[in-house]
């Protein structure tokens, strides 16, 4: 909140909250004080307890509060009316509010019966004697906030309560030395909500803005003050000084000193109500502000934290809820974060510590970064520079090879430059086919002497396979007719032609086959020179060659009748192998 303008569009005052049920107070026999006789209104004994206890603690109240205190599930008032009256002289009743509703309070005897059924320790102090005559309008104000905080929100949508009827003391002074006191209205104790202690002031408009605003002054003083105490360390008795209000309430949970709330009562218009709070936030600046000096955070060891709403807020949506504006913070915030000191010393270290922390968490992130950054860079491929991690498969990551341990290529990039292999010989082979087939047909076109040796051996096998074929076929048939005549024969006959065949002389040897094709021919030929000039060279005992005549020896007849032997010699033979042997023939007749 800034300024305290949040506070300014208010709603109307609405009744407090209806609050849960209330947990009974321990049963004693003084709470059967007042109950010797017969109880005319039908109240119930724990009932009436519970009503000391309400009006020990409030000091004075209506019926009306009590029963949104005590029974807010009741119909109507009249459940704690009867109560009330069933006390008979534990209560009395000085006068009513301005809204004529009569006001109760404890008697002397009332006050002996309501201690008895308070907690342990606990004292009532003053029974208000008197304060009903003139309406009580300050208490009344009080009440209202003490039920508001124990019964929470008037909307059901609203935050919950805080603490019960017997965590609140109203009207307890605080004096450590005579002429130093300060009179809170209300003392809240609720450990259970993280708060040990909050000190309540109501205003209901009715002082003025100086009369205000020197109170805290005044409880500023007293929590300063420090007093002597036994120092529990010291075995020789020697005494200490602690602050006052740490030993009447023990246990702080922030720095500082107690925290104070001022509830604005609805006695004043919005306009003034805001500017009621500006008022006081100037006029308290030395006491809530704190030391910030240290330029890092502000010390509020001896600063008091002001705390401040409505009771129109206050009853609609409970203590819990944001409606509160401390002093030097802005906006509206629950009470817990109101009372905390972002900017204290504690904060400050808190931080420091959380960014320091923070940066060494950042440091090992970045080392542990580089570190991460320097394996990937020890596992990227010499080719495509990836990492390990940055692979589908980890197994297609490069690997160091052996022995020399030097990163090899990935996977993907050996298979990329396979393939540019492969298609670089495919490449090659396309262009290089062409060339050879057409070298190839340009070297069949003229067929060598081994060719056509080769194809003239491929006929000659051909056609001894075919003469082989026709001359079984001929011996089959000859055998089926010799088996068809001797069918057509008699048994004598038979027996005649069986015994000429035992007859028949063995056959002669096979007498050499003359040759019958033209390389046989021609291989019996080279085989007869050969052995002719063997033969000469034997008989002159020297190896020579054969004379070669020359043409002019020999007559035109002689030549003509050798040119016609070697035409006859080789007319079997096919183009073009036959011109080659005639000419072959006649270089070794030395025939040019």
């Amino acid at each position: 909140m800034d300024d305290g303008e949040d506070f300014a569009d208010q709603a109307d005052a609405q009744p407090p909250a209806a609050p849960p049920k209330q947990t009974p107070a321990k049963k004693t026999a003084a709470a059967k004080a007042g109950a010797d006789k017969p109880n005319p209104g039908g109240s119930t004994n724990r009932l009436r307890e519970e009503t000391l206890v309400a009006l020990g603690v409030l000091k004075i109240a209506t019926a009306d509060q009590l029963w949104r205190l005590l029974r807010p599930n009741a119909k109507e008032n009249k459940v704690c009316r009867a109560a009330l009256n069933d006390l008979g002289k534990l209560v009395a009743s000085d006068g009513s509010t301005k809204e004529a509703l009569k006001t109760w309070r404890l008697t002397e005897q009332g006050r002996t019966a309501a201690e008895q059924v308070l907690p342990t320790g606990r004292t009532v102090g003053s029974i208000a004697k008197g304060a009903g005559s003139h309406g009580a309008a300050h208490a009344m104000a009080v009440n209202d906030t003490v039920i508001s905080f124990v019964r929470g929100a008037l909307d059901p949508k609203g935050d919950g309560a805080m603490g019960t009827i017997t965590s609140w003391s109203t009207e307890v002074p605080l004096e450590p030395r005579t002429g130093l006191k300060v009179r809170p209205d209300a003392v809240l104790r609720a450990p259970e909500h993280d708060l040990p202690v909050l000190l309540v002031e109501v205003d209901r408009h009715t002082e003025g803005r100086p009369v205000l605003a020197a109170k805290f002054p005044a409880y500023a003083a007293v929590f300063a003050h420090r007093t002597k105490v036994p120092d529990p360390t010291s075995p020789s008795g020697k005494t200490t000084t602690v602050s006052y209000w740490q030993q009447l309430f023990p246990d702080p949970v922030r720095e500082g000193y107690p925290p104070v709330a001022v509830v604005f009562a609805d006695n004043g218009t919005a306009e003034v109500t805001r500017n009621r709070m500006q008022a006081l936030l100037h006029a308290t600046r030395e006491q809530w502000a704190g030391d910030s000096r240290t330029g890092h955070y502000t010390d509020y060891t001896h600063a008091i934290p002001i705390v401040v709403t409505t009771l129109e807020l206050l009853s609609a949506h409970g203590p819990q809820a944001a409606i509160w504006w401390r002093f030097g913070h802005t906006g509206r915030e629950t009470l817990h974060q109101a009372l905390a000191n972002p900017d204290d010393a504690a904060s400050y270290w808190r931080e420091r510590r959380a960014r320091e922390r923070q940066a060494e968490l950042e440091a090992e992130r970045q080392e542990r970064e580089a570190e991460r950054e320097e394996l990937r860079d020890a596992t990227r491929c010499p080719v495509c520079h990836r990492a390990a991690d940055q692979y589908e498969d980890p197994d297609d990551a490069s690997v160091r090879g052996t022995p020399s341990g030097a990163l090899l290529p990935c996977q993907p990039c050996i298979r990329t430059a396979d393939q540019a292999r492969h298609n670089a010989v495919a490449a090659t082979f396309a262009d290089t086919v062409p060339a050879l087939s057409s070298d190839l047909q340009e070297r069949t076109a003229v067929p060598s002497l081994g060719l056509l040796m080769t194809r003239a051996a491929l006929d000659w096998r051909e056609q001894r396979r075919d003469r082989r074929e026709q001359q079984r076929e001929l011996d089959r048939l000859t055998a089926e007719e010799e088996a068809s005549a001797r069918s057509l024969l008699g048994p004598a006959e038979q027996a005649e032609a069986e015994q000429a065949e035992l007859e028949i002389p063995a056959p002669a040897a096979p007498r050499p086959r003359a040759p019958q094709t033209a390389v046989e021919q021609l291989l019996a030929e080279a085989r007869r020179r050969a052995a002719a000039q063997a033969a000469a060279a034997q008989a002159d005992g020297q190896p020579r060659r054969v004379a070669t005549a020359v043409r002019g020896s020999r007559t035109p007849q002689q030549a003509d009748s050798a040119a016609a032997a070697r035409e006859a010699r080789f007319s079997a033979l096919s183009e073009p192998l036959r011109s080659k042997l005639i000419a072959r023939a006649e270089q070794e007749d030395g025939w040019d």
